[in-house]
């Protein structure tokens, strides 16, 4: 199966590399994985599967060679793939050359920029069904209560109206969130928001996921969260008829 490329509605400004020595090891981490990977021609709309044979820094150039022996469409090509649940994106330059005999085998320079979109640093879990777990905030001089919808040790998952959407864009900070996590527990934290996505829902139709990290987290706030999240989990497979942990 290809490898789809970042939707049109991500914003990834925070996950642009332009260096090229990280931009480089990424490339060479996936060419020695033998990850797959998928190449679009932007022109023709057609897409070839394959892997990155050889990524030459010195010489500054990739070599990309597709599993099936056909040609690959000429024009910009987007290249995309995955390694270990982080999303790799670069576009290559339209002077690339098809391999003498072998229009399957692509030799490109290598890229000026790659997006490398890692959008779960942390292990996430669900709130649970039937316990609202919200997060409270002034901003503009307006007051605004939304449903946390998954929680990490890296940060939240809220859900959005779209009438509030406007306010709520990547890279704006709120320095003081209160998020009532049930049971009377409450937790006062820096959120910055580094993702905005659309979907929608059957029972509330068009929702946005707005997806916040934690800044300038204190200690003990770090300790409380580690110890709410043991918790849920401890909840969640006892729910599912796993072994319920004993408590101390």
């Amino acid at each position: 199966m290809p490898c789809e490329p970042i939707g049109d509605d991500v914003d990834i400004t925070p996950y642009r590399l332009t260096d090229p020595q990280p931009i480089g090891a990424a490339l060479q981490a996936v060419a020695a994985g033998r990850h797959a990977v998928t190449l679009y021609s932007l022109e023709a709309g057609s897409f070839r599967i394959g892997r990155l044979t050889a990524v030459n820094l010195p010489a500054g150039h990739l070599v990309f060679e597709a599993d099936a022996q056909r040609p690959v469409d000429p024009g910009p090509l987007l290249l995309v793939t995955a390694l270990q649940g982080i999303k790799l994106q670069c576009l290559l330059a339209p002077d690339w050359q098809a391999g003498a005999g072998q229009p399957w085998r692509v030799t490109a320079s290598l890229p000026e920029e790659l997006v490398r979109l890692q959008r779960r640093e942390f292990g996430r879990l669900d709130a649970p069904l039937g316990r609202p777990y919200l997060a409270e905030f002034v901003l503009n001089d307006q007051a605004y209560t939304l449903n946390v919808h998954d929680l990490s040790l890296g940060g939240v998952g809220l859900r959005a109206s779209p009438h509030e959407a406007p306010a709520l864009h990547v890279g704006r900070r709120l320095p003081k969130v209160t998020l009532e996590l049930g049971r009377d527990q409450r937790l006062v934290v820096g959120l910055e928001i580094r993702l905005c996505r659309a979907f929608r829902s059957h029972l509330l139709g068009e929702q946005l996921h707005i997806g916040c990290r934690f800044f300038d987290q204190a200690a003990a706030q770090q300790a409380e969260l580690k110890r709410l999240l043991s918790q849920l989990e401890r909840e969640r497979l006892a729910l599912m008829g796993g072994r319920r942990t004993p408590r101390r």
